[in-house]
């Protein structure tokens, strides 16, 4: 969405497009309660409430870039959407004084929020400190609570764990979500020496603190009778060694850390219908020129580490492991009941051709990647 007077621009759209079903606001602008401000970046909850009302075909909006400074406009927004479903929000900044204000039982009965199935939150990556995490984990905390009787997807990118943290004290104890079948969450690991802008990196020495957090996370809001899929997605820096980079040896040693605790949590009997739990590895920068070897070298280390780490996981053929490449996509699915096959490299594609790798019951093979599916976290 422009700069150039946002609402204007879905305003000049809105009667064209009557049955549209995804929208995204991707814009500096600011959703303010105050209806005397006047800004081509300033945007008050009832124009938006307006404008987004004759949609009412709308399933699914993302809001990206978006300031919001009363908890109040954001819940008229989403109440002016009855069909919405999903929702994303990504690099939102939450300038609300009172965290619960939109949220009170008021106001749920007067702009009562959709019955959102998926929702997806993407942390601001500058501008942050530890208030506007609070705010955030508020906001995160009473959403959550207000559809959770619908709620079946959750995905929160938090790029050092604090969101998560606070959220997780919050909901302590008092937050069930009947219906949750999946739960992603991805965190951003570099190294600061090569940190270039990509996200907030993590110290090593703090990732078994990240991972701890991500767990009480998992664990609050796990007991759903539906859950299927749990991911644990984490962005890194490769090094321009041949081996795994540093980074990504010292993720997997946090999981080895806190291995014993995440697999009590998720082999309770509460999770029977629990279907896989996926490590997904994202490499940021290309590596140099990888070869048949250094992939196959990497697979093979990989594969090792995380069924040694996660040997009950295994054994309940719950353990995948995804490794992204910036050249493509390695996933390495662990074989339940093959422990002595290892990955074969030899129907890998060579050349610069943007490549799917997939480990199939041992043999590692090799696709070209369309164009459009070269963004495994979008």
């Amino acid at each position: 969405m422009s700069r150039d007077r946002p609402i204007c621009v879905i305003i000049r759209f809105a009667h064209k497009l009557p049955a549209l079903r995804s929208l995204t606001i991707n814009s500096d602008i600011t959703i303010h309660s105050d209806m005397t401000i006047d800004s081509d970046l300033t945007i008050t909850s009832l124009s938006l409430q307006a404008v987004l009302s004759t949609f009412p075909t709308l399933t699914s909006l993302t809001l990206g870039c978006v300031y919001v400074t009363h908890m109040l406009a954001f819940r008229m927004i989403l109440a002016a959407l009855p069909a919405l479903r999903k929702l994303s929000l990504e690099d939102v900044k939450w300038w609300h004084h009172r965290g619960n204000d939109g949220f009170s039982s008021y106001s749920s009965d007067v702009y009562p929020i959709p019955p959102l199935t998926h929702l997806a939150w993407s942390r601001a990556e500058f501008w942050w400190d530890s208030l506007h995490a609070a705010k955030s984990a508020a906001v995160l905390t009473c959403l959550l609570r207000a559809v959770c009787q619908s709620i079946e997807y959750v995905s929160v990118e938090d790029l050092q764990g604090e969101i998560i943290e606070q959220a997780a004290s919050h909901m302590s104890g008092s937050l069930v979500l009947p219906r949750l079948s999946t739960i992603k969450l991805l965190q951003v690991v570099d190294e600061p020496d090569n940190f270039d802008g990509m996200g907030y990196p993590i110290p090593k020495d703090d990732l078994t603190d990240v991972l701890r957090r991500q767990k009480s996370f998992l664990d609050t809001i796990m007991p759903a009778e539906h859950l299927r899929s749990v991911t644990i997605a984490f962005k890194y820096t490769h090094s321009a060694s041949p081996a795994p980079s540093r980074s990504l040896n010292a993720l997997l040693r946090g999981f080895e850390e806190i291995s014993t605790d995440l697999e009590d949590s998720l082999t309770t009997p509460s999770l029977e219908r629990l279907e896989a739990v996926e490590f997904e590895l994202q490499e940021v920068r290309p590596s140099p020129n990888p070869s048949v070897e250094s992939l196959h070298l990497l697979v093979t280390s990989l594969l090792s580490s995380m069924e040694a780490t996660f040997p009950r996981l295994r054994a309940r053929g719950l353990l995948d492991v995804k490794f992204v490449m910036a050249i493509g996509e390695l996933m390495c699915t662990v074989p339940p009941s093959r422990t002595d096959q290892r990955p074969r490299t030899d129907a890998l594609l060579g050349g610069d051709v943007p490549t799917h790798y997939r480990v199939d019951r041992g043999v590692l093979q090799a696709t070209p990647i369309p164009e459009h599916d070269l963004h495994p976290f979008q």
